[in-house]
């Protein structure tokens, strides 16, 4: 399984409403389209040479 794929689990059996994934690999390009879809609206994609910045945190916010 794909991290895209775990995460929907979790979110799913915990069944989150509001929330986000954090990562700086490229979610959206992994697992299946159904859990692709989902993730959309509530990933943040991280610079991995800079990590989080103040500005992710800020669009962070604006996706919860």
């Amino acid at each position: 399984k794909s991290r895209t794929d775990e995460i929907m689990f979790v979110v799913n059996a915990l069944n989150l409403s509001h929330w986000i994934a954090i990562d700086d690999g490229d979610l959206t390009s992994m697992g299946d389209e159904e859990n692709k879809n989902s993730l959309l609206s509530h990933f943040l994609k991280t610079d991995p040479k800079t990590g989080l910045s103040d500005e992710d945190v800020v669009r962070g916010l604006t996706l919860l």
